[in-house]
């Protein structure tokens, strides 16, 4: 489920103080409940709407290098994702894995090529 945007916090907050309760609020921006309890709770201590930081580990790649994987890789259709790994620098200047570029290339709908499995042919099958 996608944030409610600032705006919609601070229009949130103004329903809320204009005596609509919270599942009125919840429902008119097809959220949950909670969602409005938590707004109304952080907005009763700080004062302000804002959404905090959060924290997460850094991407290795830029979007732009992302973009570069993926225009490198359909440039060179039979490349492998380990090759084109060791053709990109990340953001902290250290080459990204293979399991990275993978990732990277199935976000953008490439998927890897499996070869074909078939029962064994022999002399006698002809």
């Amino acid at each position: 489920m996608p944030r409610l945007t600032s705006a919609e916090r601070e229009r949130a907050i103004g329903r809320l103080e204009a005596g609509d309760t919270p599942e009125a609020v919840s429902a008119t921006f097809q959220c949950h409940i909670s969602t409005i309890y938590r707004l109304l709770q952080w907005f009763v201590i700080t004062g302000s709407t804002t959404d905090v930081e959060r924290s997460g580990r850094p991407r290795v790649t830029t979007p732009r290098q992302d973009r570069h994987i993926f225009l490198s890789h359909v440039a060179h259709p039979f490349r492998t994702a380990a090759e084109t790994a060791r053709t990109v620098i990340g953001t902290h200047q250290a080459p990204i894995s293979r399991q990275t570029a993978s990732r990277r290339l199935r976000f953008r709908g490439l998927r890897n090529c499996r070869p074909a499995r078939g029962p064994v042919i022999t002399v006698r099958h002809r």
